[in-house]
């Protein structure tokens, strides 16, 4: 909200400078994002939060200056003259208008605002149009309460009902809009039509014109509910809607009225012909709150002092009175925001400075422990990781192409407002985007891959969603690159099955019976289902060549899965012992370094040279640590080559350089230098020859 500086000097009795106020509001939570210059004038642009629509006006935020600087207000209530006659005005549902203010005026003559009024309203984003409703628009910014004027004389009969709109009625607001209006619409209307669409805008039928010369002035309380569904079903967003949607206060109809009388009778003229018409059905006050010292001290962990609570609960408006180490709090109307101790505690804390509460943990009086099921995937999860298997974590939801072509016989679940299409169901296994995931990492370089998923499945049931906790394993690639040395077997079926005992054995699981796999994503000749008193709940194995082709997997690879719910813990007579886990007697303090992942590409390097027979590789290792080479992250040995055609007495190696920036990408004459850099460091001190 845009706040005029000079404004805020009529309502309070301040010296600050904008920027000091600027950081001053912004210390209790009313950010300012910008101060700008207005002519001679100066406007601070303030983010008020959703919850507090008592700081939607010059008033509101010179409330809270003046609880920052400990300084009075300088606003006085309007008194008017008051008139004989009344004006007939009938709430029909008082749930959703509470109060109903109003007083006419006759004789008012239309005309331009008074120069310095119009000179505010420009300085705060406002359009003036005429001295009514400049005046109306005035009052709303400068007190925070909605207003409306309406043409005396375009109302059909000396009569207002607040009611709820009748199938087919149509109402031309003021922005040249025909609205359709239903039942659930909240409408201001004379004996025969509507006029204004209640807390939202007027109608162009009783319109402020250049004619006008006798004003009812509107002055209301509407239900935030109603007024949010009003302005969201016409995609209508005004001043007013802005504040009755986020809760207006209730006892400021009459205040604003007043003041919008004296202003019009000011610089518009006329006489106020009636007294004031104030339709309150059903009056209604916040109730008292407790606020305990105890209670702020354990939130401040400090001792604020009394002095500071009372006078700042004051300067906002509160009523409080103190007995023993307690005060009984009232808040104010326009504070909706405020219904309980912690309300209470949060507003003098931000006036206090958070930043004068220590940092403290709380202590912990409490006690936790894992449920059983809890326990039970930690187990799993520590066991796959000591075999080697790294932990991911999926989506949960699938595409359905992939989840089809594993030929899964549950039905899935369908999400009726999905991401995209190629996430619109929820898993009915883990394996397909645990499969997903290897083929990624495969594409990128990955030649070994162990990998695997703990989480929850989905299933459609007649009526109901069935939901499991499945843990699935997947793994591709040998265990070793493929360099001189020899090459370790990849995976298999027996890997694989060995995994699986290792997770039924460890974890103090059932033990399962192994069947024949039927399932169409599994090779009929490497896979085997997994079966609990005849349900299959699980399977280990390797996927279907088809099935591999067809999601372009270039190695073989290899999966298992299993419904842990469905083999639970082992009981006395499963024959199965939990592993002993010895511990050790005492453990020592290790420090954990950590270097983040380099954004930028690396590049490597080969170098083939002969070498004398005797020099042993980790010599040249440790020479090569013990001499930095810039941007040198790996050396690996690819290769040895013994044979008679060499040199007397010299072998041939091959080896690795990796080289990585963390700040960029290398350019190749840099990573040509530190690779010269090594091999002239080699052949100096072992006299190596390249090849």
């Amino acid at each position: 909200m845009k706040i005029s500086y000079l404004w805020l000097l009529d309502c309070i009795d301040l010296q600050a400078s904008p920027h000091e106020l600027r950081d001053a509001l912004s210390g209790v939570g009313l950010v300012v994002e910008g101060v700008q210059p207005a002519g001679d004038d100066t406007v601070l642009d303030v983010e008020i939060p959703s919850n507090r629509p008592d700081c939607l006006s010059h008033i509101g935020i010179a409330r809270e200056l003046a609880a920052i600087y400990d300084c009075d207000l300088k606003v006085t209530p309007a008194k008017n003259p008051e008139g004989e006659g009344n004006f007939p005005i009938t709430i029909e549902d008082p749930k959703l208008c509470r109060r109903y203010s109003g007083r006419v005026i006759r004789g008012v003559k239309i005309t331009d605002s008074p120069a310095w009024i119009k000179k505010r309203l420009v300085a705060v984003g406002q359009r003036p149009i005429n001295n009514i409703v400049d005046i109306t628009n005035y009052v709303l910014l400068e007190m925070g309460h909605p207003l409306h004027a309406f043409d005396l004389a375009k109302l059909q009969g000396p009569e207002v009902i607040v009611r709820h709109a009748r199938l087919g009625e149509k109402l031309r607001t003021l922005d040249g809009m025909e609205r359709n209006l239903d039942p659930e619409r909240l409408v201001i209307a004379d004996a025969r039509d509507p006029v204004a669409l209640a807390g939202v805008m007027g109608g162009e039928s009783s319109e402020i014109s250049a004619a006008s010369r006798d004003l009812l002035i509107e002055s209301a309380y509407f239900d935030p509910g109603s007024i949010c569904r009003t302005a969201r079903h016409f995609q209508m967003r005004t001043e007013a809607s802005h504040r009755f949607e986020r809760g207006a206060d209730l006892q400021a109809t009459v205040p604003a009225l007043e003041r919008c009388v004296e202003l019009i009778l000011k610089f518009a003229g006329g006489s106020a012909e009636t007294k004031l018409i104030d339709v309150f059905p059903a009056p209604l006050f916040p109730p008292s709150i407790a606020l305990r010292q105890e209670r702020l001290k354990l939130y401040s962990v400090t001792e604020v002092p009394a002095q500071f609570v009372e006078r700042t609960l004051a300067r906002l408006g509160f009523r409080t009175e103190a007995k023993d180490r307690e005060w009984t709090v009232r808040p104010p109307s326009h504070r909706v925001d405020i219904s309980e101790e912690e309300d209470l505690i949060e507003e003098v804390l931000r006036h206090y400075g958070y930043e004068k509460i220590p940092s403290s943990m709380p202590a912990w009086k409490g006690k936790g422990d894992f449920l059983p099921e809890t326990e039970q995937r930690l187990k799993i999860a520590e066991l796959l990781r000591s075999l080697g298997y790294s932990e991911t974590l999926n989506w949960t939801f699938i595409d359905p192409d992939l989840q089809a072509s594993f030929g899964y016989h549950e039905l899935p679940v369908v999400l009726k407002n999905p991401m995209s299409t190629e996430a619109s169901q929820l898993r009915t296994h883990l394996a397909p985007n645990l499969v997903m995931t290897a083929r990624h990492n495969q594409n990128h370089g990955q030649e070994r891959m162990r990998l695997f998923e703990i989480g929850k499945t989905f299933a459609r049931q007649g009526p109901e969603i069935r939901e499991k906790e499945h843990v699935a394993w997947v793994a591709m690639g040998a265990e070793t690159r493929k360099y001189w040395h020899p090459e370790i077997d990849p995976p298999n079926y027996f890997y694989m099955k060995g995994v699986l005992e290792s997770l039924l054995r460890g974890a103090v699981l059932k033990t399962p019976e192994l069947r024949s796999a039927g399932a169409r994503f599994l090779n009929p000749a490497q896979s085997a289902e997994i079966h609990v008193n005849g349900e299959c709940v699980g399977y280990v194995g390797s996927l279907h060549p088809r099935l591999q082709d067809s999601l372009k997997i270039k190695e073989d690879l290899f999966l298992g899965e299993f419904d842990l719910s469905a083999l639970g813990r082992s009981s006395a007579g499963d024959g199965v012992s939990p592993v002993v886990q010895s511990q050790p007697a005492a453990t020592s303090t290790r420090l954990a370094l950590y270097q983040p992942v380099s954004r930028y590409p690396g590049v490597f390097r080969d170098f083939s040279f002969l070498v004398d027979r005797k020099v042993r590789f980790a010599s040249l290792m440790d020479f090569i640590s013990n001499h930095p080479v810039p941007n040198l992250k790996r050396v690996e040995l690819i290769d040895l080559y013994q044979s008679e055609q060499l040199p007397a007495g010299k072998i041939s190696l091959a080896i690795r350089l990796y080289f990585e920036s963390a700040e960029r990408t290398l350019t190749d004459d840099e990573v040509e230098s530190a690779r010269d850099q090594v091999v002239s460091g080699l052949k100096k001190e072992f006299g190596v020859i390249p090849r």
